[in-house]
């Protein structure tokens, strides 16, 4: 069951949620991975070490590459 809260309670409640500290910096969630590009999508910036599991390619290879290259059909 979900519970409502008022105004004020839901304030205390993202308040006290905003102070909880990362338990893991740096960390992506397992069920995902994170590519990072350049403002224009033409250059991999950064990517976790979990890519190969959705691209089938490791990071190495993804450095440089645009977008459209990296989720080409």
């Amino acid at each position: 069951m979900v519970e409502k809260l008022n105004d004020t309670e839901l304030s205390e409640a993202l308040e006290n949620c905003a102070k909880e500290p990362i338990h893991i910096p740096g960390a992506v969630q397992g069920h995902g991975a994170l590519v990072a590009f350049d403002t224009q999508f033409q250059q991999v910036l950064a990517c976790s070490e979990n890519i190969e599991n959705f691209l089938g390619c490791n990071p190495e290879q993804l450095f440089g590459k645009s977008a459209a290259d990296c989720f080409a059909d």
